[in-house]
């Protein structure tokens, strides 16, 4: 038994708000991705350009594992980001499709008042 169109889009509704939400963490995962990467890149030019005299082996080690784990975490968030964005497609238009299988009619709310659809 299939189940009543308004309860269907209700519910619809909410799994596209979840997954709106989840898709803007992912984005904001990849903006922290791509500031480790840089930062990353940024330490190694200060490293192998020699303004790091100090502990250049322990902040190049550190800095290319920032460069490698920017690169990896956001090739993954942006992967699931746009896996996120073709189920919000695809429950938009199941949306719109349970809505135009509702049976609406125009009704007049006065003599000479504007048309409402019910």
């Amino acid at each position: 038994m299939t189940e009543p169109a308004p309860t269907l889009i209700a519910d619809i509704e909410a799994r596209i708000e979840d997954l709106t939400d989840r898709r803007q963490r992912t984005c904001k995962a990849i903006l922290l991705a791509r500031a480790a990467m840089w930062l990353g890149v940024a330490l190694l030019l200060l490293v192998f350009g020699g303004y790091i005299l100090s502990n250049r082996l322990e902040i190049g080690v550190m800095a290319f594992s920032a460069v490698l784990g920017g690169v990896v975490f956001g090739g993954s968030s942006r992967a699931t980001s746009e896996q996120l964005a073709a189920e919000i497609s695809r429950l938009e238009r199941d949306r719109r499709e349970a809505i135009d299988a509702l049976e609406l009619e125009f009704v007049q709310i006065a003599p000479e008042g504007p048309r409402v659809l019910h």
